[in-house]
């Protein structure tokens, strides 16, 4: 088990928090700080794995065939 999985683990039992409180709070944890650094954070998406033992946080970017408007 990793050292998050066992920390979420250890909140939900000790402190009584749900697991959908503890994700939702690491989620916009890391939803603020992308936004801190990108001005948005419209296109992050967070994944956890299922036994939140590893979490990610992607850019939805959309792909384009040219560009026509260089700024």
């Amino acid at each position: 088990m990793s050292e998050m999985a066992e920390a979420i683990r250890q909140l939900i039992q000790e402190k009584g928090y749900s697991e959908e409180s503890v994700r939702q709070t690491i989620e916009s944890a890391l939803k603020a700080a992308y936004k801190r650094t990108y001005g948005t954070d419209e296109n992050a998406i967070v994944k956890f794995n299922d036994d939140m033992s590893d979490v990610a946080l992607y850019s939805r970017k959309v792909v384009i065939d040219g560009v026509y408007d260089p700024v």
